[in-house]
């Protein structure tokens, strides 16, 4: 009984990734562009400087997606995010200078060690699940739960900056309601799919 219920907690883990994996691609896909006084580049600059972090935005190497490089303590925007003024590459910058920010203000080797654990526990539940070993399944849940915990507290503190920072975004470049919500929406769907698997990041 308990193997199961183990196995239906990490089904709902998962099919969270995925609703929220897709969410993100669908947002990724959409090239509606605000005004031109408006990139990704000047908005992250924007909540990085409001934080007072020492963090700069960069072009990414290799192809690579967009992230924040906690070791080298940069944000990386590939192609398709880096200057540009559609509403998601603005919603990624801004997401992603939040995550930097709120992994500034604690202890970036936390963070580093919380990733690792995440992907070891995942493969650890997985093979597990596969050969019906309760024991280990019962470890890698522990591990994974706690990590899910630690990112959904991190998470919390992500969503206080960014309802400050939307309101300074809003005043600052003159957006109109209706596109700030859509920066808002956008920015809070990045903010969510941290608490996804995110096994490959």
């Amino acid at each position: 009984m308990l193997f199961v219920i183990l196995i239906l907690i990490f089904l709902l883990a998962f099919l969270y990734s995925v609703i929220y994996q897709i969410r993100c691609f669908i947002i990724r896909q959409k090239k509606d562009e605000l005004g031109k006084k408006v990139n990704s580049i000047i908005v992250g600059q924007y909540v990085l400087k409001n934080n007072n972090t020492n963090i700069y935005l960069v072009k990414t190497n290799n192809n690579k997606r967009s992230h924040y490089d906690v070791k080298r303590n940069a944000i990386r925007l590939d192609d398709i995010d880096y200057d540009s003024n559609t509403f998601s590459s603005v919603a990624s910058s801004i997401a992603l200078a939040i995550n930097a920010v709120s992994i500034n203000k604690g202890n970036r080797f936390y963070f580093l060690l919380v990733n690792y654990i995440n992907k070891i526990a995942i493969v650890i539940c997985i093979v597990c699940i596969y050969l019906h070993d309760l024991t280990f399944l019962m470890l890698g849940m522990i591990f994974f739960l706690g990590c899910l915990f630690f990112k959904y507290n991190n998470l919390k503190k992500e969503m206080d900056i960014l309802n400050t920072e939307i309101d300074n975004i809003k005043k600052e470049y003159k957006i109109n309601d209706k596109d700030i919500e859509k920066i808002y929406n956008y920015t809070s769907v990045i903010l969510y799919n941290e608490l996804s698997f995110n096994i490959f990041k």
